[in-house]
């Protein structure tokens, strides 16, 4: 009996974890969507001249 307890307890505490993982989860999916939503776009010239700059310093060409 005792072991009964101890394995519905511990089904408990891990259907807990389970939920507080996945409302985890989701608070960091919804702080990185408003992190890229109040970033402002850049220009596709600005992202290219961006990207130009990370090859050269990587010696890319």
């Amino acid at each position: 009996m005792r072991d009964l307890k101890q394995s519905a307890r511990t089904y408990e505490q891990s259907v807990n974890t389970a939920k507080l993982l996945f409302q985890l989860a989701d608070n960091a999916v919804r702080v990185a969507v408003e992190e890229i939503m109040c970033t402002p776009e850049l220009t596709q010239s600005e992202d290219m001249s961006e990207e130009y700059e990370l090859c050269m310093s990587l010696d890319c060409g």
